[in-house]
């Protein structure tokens, strides 16, 4: 994933004439006890040139490579307000560079009022710049959801955001800089897993309640999702009509299957050990606090 492998089916890659870069913000708003993330994501549409071992059929299709190119953390305690002006802030410095981009952010918890307040301070950072934001408000839920927009707010399962996060990864099109929170990233990757509700349900999250998935959230699950199925650049598959067939090169999650138990499910790497006073990974609802409504 952070060095972009070469797959052996993919012999070549070239941008594509005259289509230019997108460009995304991640954001995954951070509560008491965990930080904000915010991440740079910038995808540039190629042609590659596929050749398939096995059938021989050759083609050219035409798709996004990804560089995540900035990660920053918000320190905790950090106030909200402080927050929501230097990712405003990042907005309007990154849509003075390059016009309009994109922020994708989730608006679930603390992130539901992100609408309420980044969009003001944008737009009162932004006058008189050439910067145009086209927001991308992610409300997720559990199971496999698919998406639906409502209002400009996007509901979609949880399970089908990391399914495509998956599939991009396994084809060698995500790269991250050597930026100094990489390696907090690639440790965040390799303790995601898929937990078992009490209802039988998958919930994909961190593996331990003390570790955190906002790098990985903004920098890839959200960015990618949004890019596979909302920014894809309208070009066409060329192919061979000799030795090929022409297809739909889009990624369905549903075809994805699961990763196997005690796998992480983007990188399929085996789950480190707990501690042995450790309780089992099982998820009991918490009740909810006299006076509170329950989620």
């Amino acid at each position: 994933m952070f060095d972009t492998p070469k797959s052996e089916r993919v012999k070549k890659v070239k941008p594509i004439p005259g289509v230019k870069p997108l460009h995304i913000i991640g954001v995954d708003f951070g509560k008491a006890q965990d930080p904000t993330a915010v991440a740079y994501v910038q995808a540039q549409p190629v042609h590659r040139l596929i050749h398939e071992p096995t059938s021989g059929r050759r083609f050219i299709e035409a798709t996004l490579m990804y560089s995540c190119l900035d990660l920053k953390r918000e320190p905790l305690g950090t106030p909200y307000n402080q927050v929501i002006h230097r990712l405003a802030d990042r907005c309007v410095k990154l849509g003075s560079r390059h016009g309009s981009f994109t922020v994708a952010a989730d608006i679930v918890g603390p992130g539901n009022s992100a609408i309420d307040f980044l969009v003001p301070e944008y737009h009162r950072l932004a006058k008189g710049t050439p910067s145009y934001m086209k927001p991308a408000w992610i409300y997720t839920v559990g199971g496999s959801t698919m998406a639906s927009n409502h209002n400009g707010i996007i509901t979609v399962g949880r399970s089908v955001i990391v399914h495509t996060a998956r599939a991009v990864i396994e084809d060698g099109r995500y790269a991250v800089a050597p930026l100094p929170l990489r390696p907090e990233l690639q440790g965040e990757m390799r303790v995601f897993h898929v937990k078992k509700t009490a209802a039988g349900n998958e919930r994909y999250e961190h593996y331990r309640d003390s570790d955190h998935d906002d790098l990985l959230t903004s920098a890839v699950l959200l960015p990618v999702w949004v890019f596979e199925n909302y920014l894809m650049p309208g070009v066409r598959t060329k192919w061979d009509p000799e030795r090929s067939t022409p297809q739909h090169l889009m990624y369905d999650p549903e075809l994805v299957a699961p990763a196997p138990a005690g796998y992480t499910p983007l990188l399929h790497e085996p789950l480190p050990p707990r501690p042995e006073d450790e309780p089992e990974d099982e998820y009991v609802p918490k009740p909810s606090a006299p006076g509170l409504r329950s989620a």
